[in-house]
């Protein structure tokens, strides 16, 4: 349910966001019907404590897919909002649960938020670490898309480190 419901609240805070592989929903599963942003807002606002409990849970007690794809999409809440702090645990998990499950695409997400987290905490070269990770593991999937993404994302870090070449 709340992986779900945080697929459909995402998309209203963030229409472009890709999705990856997704688990089917559980029999019986509904998602809460997100119709608006401010619907959105009002549910990851009010469900944020039990969201992080979820990924916790799902990390310990081997729902490993879980554990990645519910970091995935709560993730433009958590970095639209400043919890970056949360958005970087939350990712932690996912990269550790990606990893056991050896999910490239879900590692190279992981690595690019952990890599949006540390920039916004002011951890620019732990974030260029790990968006350099990200652009890696995109470049062995052959994913452009996401290889300009990683490009993109390099650039602040880069320039706030006085790395104006490297930007």
């Amino acid at each position: 349910h709340y992986l779900q419901t945080a697929i459909a609240a995402s998309e209203r805070l963030d229409p472009y966001l890709e999705q990856g592989p997704l688990s089917d929903p559980q029999p019986g599963v509904r998602p809460e019907e997100m119709t608006c942003l401010v619907q959105a807002m009002d549910w990851f606002r009010a469900e944020r404590r039990v969201l992080m409990a979820v990924i916790s849970q799902a990390a310990h007690d081997g729902s490993g897919t879980y554990a990645w794809q519910l970091p995935w999409f709560v993730a433009p809440f958590l970095d639209g909002q400043g919890f970056w702090h949360e958005l970087e645990a939350t990712q932690q998990t996912a990269l550790t649960a990606a990893r056991r499950l050896g999910n490239l695409t879900a590692q190279a997400n992981a690595h690019h938020l952990l890599g949006s987290a540390y920039n916004s905490l002011g951890e620019h070269q732990n974030a260029i670490e790990q968006l350099t990770v990200a652009l890696s593991i995109d470049r062995q999937l052959g994913d452009l898309c996401s290889q300009a993404r990683e490009h993109n994302t390099l650039v602040p870090p880069c320039i706030r480190q006085g790395r104006f070449r490297d930007a």
